[in-house]
């Protein structure tokens, strides 16, 4: 959601030269996408077509060599963006990965303690 916000926020500046944020917002995006592509192919060993697309996304929003588009096009891929990154996040949540290791952590001190 927080990747959705961004790329928001890079739509409503588009005409502000900043170049600071622009950077720090492409660095951001950037990392999302490319942190999204290569854990889910961690977790599924395959290739899926919303993973490639986030790798596309990863590619054109890297701060290190930034591609020369026109702005209309530009808006039109933050718009494209910022939908990605919210139906990412609508599919993945947060903290479920966090809470079931802990609940399984938990699960095998108890076990192991009343096994002695």
């Amino acid at each position: 959601m927080l990747f959705a916000f961004i790329a928001l926020l890079m739509l409503f500046f588009v005409k502000v030269d900043n170049r600071f944020f622009e950077t720090v917002s492409r660095a951001l995006l950037c990392g999302g996408a490319l942190y999204y592509s290569l854990n889910s192919y961690k977790q599924k060993k395959a290739v899926t077509v919303l993973m490639a697309i986030m790798l596309f996304v990863g590619i054109i929003y890297n701060p290190i060599k930034v591609p020369r588009l026109p702005q209309g096009v530009w808006v039109g891929l933050h718009i494209v963006t910022m939908a990605l990154f919210y139906i990412i996040s609508l599919r993945t949540p947060l903290d479920e990965s966090k809470v079931t290791r802990v609940k399984d952590e938990a699960d095998e001190e108890r076990d192991h303690t009343a096994s002695e």
